[in-house]
């Protein structure tokens, strides 16, 4: 997590050099020059989600994964909150709890979203009845059983021992149990179902804010490498080993998408990959092994 802030430092510096560079050129003087800032990255690039509905998102923060670009084929995602999701379904939680093809179905309605009982309504609704973040295991059980917060969290982080000691059972029996009781119009094989997707958060998930963090600079590193393809392949370059691909790999990536990949050079490289120019990144001194 750490490392993609210096790429996103370098990519940043590097695209305000060619923009300032280009201004100069051109001699723009109709408006004031405004310099580029990652936080001002709009959330509703077409080009972007474009990118992520193609399952393109190489060297893409937490989206560059083989199952993440799978389930974004999929998911075919469209709002920030798709890539809010994205982030937390791929997680042990969501995965042993059988949520993600559900949730996919649900919203992309090829199945009909079943928040289980209408007291969860406020809860699942958004996520098409499935249990997506962590907050909403702790919901769930303390809406269900009459708990409060604190006993749900207290259960929740009980389903790692008990899976431990296979006594997976007996939180289930008291699950259904206390549900069952406080709900009579709940029946056994709903009671059931919403355990089965608690059942899974003996495994680790997100919460929405960690998720959401996360989608919002994956998203962000989705724009720079659609629409600053040179920059930011060349500031990934810069911090190897870190994600899924190699340098290679990744200069293939660029090349694939139109950048000129420069070979490195004693009179015109410097020590980091950069891009000189938007279409082409001039290798660094440093990808030559053993070279220091």
């Amino acid at each position: 997590s750490l490392g993609i802030l210096s790429v996103i430092g370098d990519s940043e510096r590097n695209i305000r050099e060619i923009t300032e560079e280009r201004s100069r050129e051109t001699h723009e003087k109709a408006a004031p020059f405004r310099r580029f800032s990652y936080d001002r990255i709009p959330l509703d690039d077409p080009s972007t989600y474009r990118m992520f509905r193609a399952g393109a998102a190489v060297g893409t923060f937490q989206f560059e994964s083989a199952a993440q670009m799978n389930l974004a084929v999929l998911l075919e995602p469209e709002h920030f909150e798709d890539l809010v999701a994205s982030v937390a379904l791929i997680r042990p939680g969501p995965i042993r709890g059988n949520v993600v093809s559900r949730f996919v179905a649900c919203r992309n309605g090829w199945a009909r979203a079943d928040v289980l009982h209408p007291a969860l309504r406020e809860t699942l609704a958004k996520t098409y009845g499935c249990i997506v973040f962590q907050e909403q295991v702790n919901d769930v059980v303390a809406v269900m059983t009459g708990c409060t917060e604190a006993e749900a969290d207290k259960f929740r982080k009980s389903l790692t021992r008990r899976a431990k000691l296979d006594s997976m059972d007996d939180a289930r029996e008291e699950f259904v149990r206390k549900a069952m009781a406080r709900h009579p119009d709940l029946d056994h094989e709903r009671a059931h179902a919403l355990f089965d997707q608690i059942e899974g958060w003996s495994g680790y998930g997100f919460t929405e804010g960690h998720a959401a963090s996360f989608a919002l600079t994956g998203y962000r590193t989705g724009y720079l490498s659609v629409h600053h393809t040179a920059p930011y392949f060349a500031g990934m370059m810069n911090h190897q080993p870190m994600g899924y691909y190699t340098t290679n790999t990744l200069a293939g990536e660029a090349r694939r998408r139109g950048v000129r990949i420069l070979p490195v050079d004693i009179n015109s490289s410097q020590d980091k990959s950069f891009a000189p120019d938007s279409a082409s990144i001039r290798l660094g001194l440093r990808i030559v092994a053993e070279l220091r």
